[in-house]
């Protein structure tokens, strides 16, 4: 019996390293294949094992190495992932895959396109969304063709690193005996041995590697059965804007946004139309402040309170008993436009609820609202993309300045604003979870506006809980202040400066 374990045992463990280590590093190394659908651009590869390869791999079969058999025949599935414009991941439910090998989708600038357009016609439809599919299954072929080549090297690479090891520690208990052996030697009495441990690894991982791969493409191509648009199978859909109002000229710079680009609490424009009255939009706003900073510009701000993305800037917004068109519809009435500020995001994921969470509890990073603001992260990035796309085809391509979330706080903010009362208030662990949320956040608005060559500006309003300047005041709104955390007279200064700084020059503009 001793015996037998001595001869098996190693070469069990060198296939359960095969299978265990080699599949999961293949997955994660092999890069995505570009494929082009509907018109956008695509990667196609597969999910990244995460919380390390054996514990990856363990979770995705229900156990392994001894349990996954089980598992798959029981029908244990999970999804495939779309990695949106902005780098963050949602699960694309309807493509539910056994084992650990499930397709990624990295969608790429959204651009729009007839054959976008030709997934949403009745008579072509059918034949476009067969296309689209047969192109995301043809880039996963090639990617799986690619991984086994890389598997069967790492395989290679695994046994030869095994084998030498073997060979030494045989050299070295020899010399310590005081034998004398040869490398030609040792390969002659284990031969045998080696090579059935080798032969066993490569098979075995093989098979298994074409096992997980036959699982993923079938389930993949059934999910993808059920794909009906654009948006079910990378999460984008054409962005069609038609202009908003007459055509307006004199301006060559447009700010749109939420409320701190407004400048919510400031006086009101003078001689306000109705929608400055319905979006109190200030006279030291974003737009105003950049009038004055830029004398041979005119800068038209557009921006409103509790926009977002899908409700003010793509579509129509309802506010204070008037419709307001979508900003960027107004955008596309404006000739000569050299360059466009975008300030948007809070509104989308509803930040308030964070903040009041926060506030309100002495633990606010419990998992719940982890996969809340998980879930509004991945779906303002969808909605962003769309955004993106839309400012990529405005008329004369104006400049885009994309500008990034401020923080609040400090890491060690610790004043009346970060307290409530009767309430926990901000302690350092909450004031770390939102500067850390507020991080995640500002990397996907920059990652989607680089992703389409846009201009990122990132603002640094002193915090709260730092003394203000004695002449000027705070850059910010306090909690007793009318609207909190917005930026008072002097922060939108320090913000138009910022975002000036990113603006070329007349001379160098696209």
């Amino acid at each position: 019996m001793n015996r037998l374990v001595r001869l098996v045992g190693p070469t069990l463990l060198l296939l359960a390293a095969g299978i265990g280590l080699v599949i999961p590093a293949t997955i994660a190394l092999t890069p995505a294949q570009e494929t082009v659908v509907a018109g956008q651009y695509v990667e196609v590869g597969a999910v990244t094992p995460s919380g390390g390869w054996l514990g990856d791999l363990g979770e995705a079969f229900g156990g392994w190495p001894w349990t996954w058999p089980a598992a798959i025949a029981d029908g244990s599935r999970g999804p495939a992932r779309l990695k949106q414009i902005g780098d963050t991941t949602v699960d694309l439910q309807q493509v539910q895959v056994r084992g650990p090998l499930r397709p990624q989708l990295e969608l790429g600038p959204l651009v729009r396109t007839r054959a976008a357009e030709q997934l949403l016609d009745p008579r072509e439809g059918p034949a476009a969304r067969d296309r689209a599919v047969r192109s995301v299954t043809d880039a996963f072929r090639d990617w799986y063709i690619w991984a086994t080549v890389l598997l069967v090297a790492m395989t290679v690479g695994l046994v030869t690193l095994v084998i030498s090891v073997r060979i030494w520690a045989v050299l070295a208990r020899a010399s310590r005996s005081h034998a004398h052996l040869t490398v030609g030697e040792v390969w002659h009495r284990h031969s045998r041995r080696l090579r059935v441990a080798v032969l066993v690894t490569l098979v075995g991982t093989l098979v298994a590697w074409l096992g997980v791969g036959a699982l993923a493409t079938r389930d993949a191509g059934s999910g993808m059965e059920g794909v009906r648009s654009l948006r079910d199978l990378v999460g984008a859909a054409p962005v069609t804007l038609a202009r908003a109002g007459p055509p307006v000229e004199g301006y060559t710079g447009a700010v749109i946004g939420d409320s701190r680009a407004s400048r919510l609490g400031g006086p009101l424009v003078a001689d306000p139309g109705p929608d400055d009255v319905a979006c109190d939009r200030s006279s030291d706003s974003l737009a105003a402040q950049l009038d004055l900073l830029l004398p041979q510009d005119r800068v038209r701000n557009l921006a409103c309170p509790s926009a977002t993305v899908d409700r003010g800037l793509l579509h129509s917004q309802y506010r204070d008993g008037r419709t307001v068109p979508p900003q960027v519809a107004r955008l596309l009435g404006m000739r000569d436009l050299r360059f466009v500020v975008v300030m948007i995001g809070p509104n989308d994921l509803a930040w308030s609820d964070f903040l009041r969470y926060c506030y309100g509890f002495a633990e606010c990073d419990d998992r719940f609202a982890e996969a809340q603001f998980d879930y509004r992260l991945a779906k303002f990035d969808r909605d962003y993309g769309d955004l993106l796309a839309a400012l990529a085809a405005l008329p004369g391509k104006p400049q885009v300045v994309v500008v990034t979330s401020y923080d609040v706080f400090a890491l060690d903010a610790d004043c009346a604003d970060t307290q409530v009362e009767g309430r926990p208030g901000l302690d350092a662990d909450s004031l770390a979870l939102l500067a850390d949320r507020n991080a995640q956040f500002n990397d996907v608005l920059a990652a989607g506006a680089r992703a389409y060559g846009f201009t990122v500006a990132t603002p640094h309003l002193a915090t709260l809980c730092q003394p203000g300047d004695p002449e000027v005041g705070r850059d910010l709104q306090g909690l007793e202040d009318p609207y909190p955390f917005h930026p008072t007279g002097i922060g939108m200064v320090r913000l138009a400066a910022t975002v000036l700084a990113a603006i070329d020059p007349p001379e160098t503009t696209r």
